[in-house]
């Protein structure tokens, strides 16, 4: 089968250096996996992608510091990712680590025949 991308995060394949993506579902996932895990000003020339997430980091895990997040996810979605629509965004506290968030983001692909929602899963 034919590869699309590189699978985010790297993984080492039996067969290819790195992991490749073969479906377009997969590359998008690995894409927004990439956007919100690189921080602001990480990429050169492109200083603007990603998101400040991992500034959340010494914040509470409160309702208002969440909702600071969801909206950094919704921003940077908006606007990298114009085809996907943000059906929901649930933060969560890690069960094992009290320091840590948990984001589960669902979404739609609207450029997509087939609209189906998909998940991904973060830890901050």
């Amino acid at each position: 089968m034919a590869s699309i991308g590189i699978f985010f995060p790297f993984t080492e394949s039996d067969t290819e250096f790195v992991k490749q993506t073969t479906t377009t579902n997969d590359e998008i996932r690995s894409s927004l996996t990439h956007l919100l895990l690189t921080n602001k000003g990480e990429r050169y020339y492109n200083p603007d992608f990603g998101t400040n997430l991992r500034n959340f980091i010494f914040n509470p895990n409160d309702d208002t510091t969440y909702e600071a997040m969801k909206e950094e996810v919704k921003t940077a979605v908006s606007k990298y990712f114009p085809q996907l629509q943000i059906t929901d965004i649930i933060i969560n506290t890690d069960p094992n680590n009290e320091r840590s968030a948990n984001l589960q983001i669902k979404y739609i692909n609207n450029a997509s025949i087939f609209g189906k929602q998909d998940t991904i899963n973060i830890t901050i």
